[in-house]
């Protein structure tokens, strides 16, 4: 993802949310989110605060573009961001797929 509207979408299809209820969760009307979205027009500062709140997000991966250059802070604040959202069985299903791919290249003790 290298846009701020490709995370959005991103966030909103996690949440299994259609574009009205993102836009009524967040305070702003569905096309407006469209326009987010598609990249015509960018968040004031206000919704993004809103979404990072709303959705538990790291503000700074939430509004800065993602490269292929990334620290591995960077990665781990996207990974907890993104569990975040997440119920525990989800979770736990996903630290399990990560355990099973580590082990698989044995760089999992």
């Amino acid at each position: 993802m290298d846009s701020i509207g490709e995370r959005l979408k991103s966030i909103r299809k996690m949440q299994d949310m259609n574009q009205q209820q993102f836009s009524s969760r967040v305070g702003i009307s569905q096309g407006r989110l469209s326009e987010l979205e598609i990249g015509k027009t960018f968040p004031s500062t206000d919704t993004l605060i809103s979404i990072a709140e709303i959705f538990k997000l790291d503000l700074n991966w939430l509004i800065h573009e993602s490269s292929n250059s990334k620290t591995n802070t960077n990665i781990y604040s996207e990974i907890e961001s993104l569990l975040s959202m997440q119920s525990e069985e989800i979770q736990s299903e996903v630290l399990s797929f990560i355990k099973f791919k580590l082990k698989e290249n044995n760089k999992y003790l």
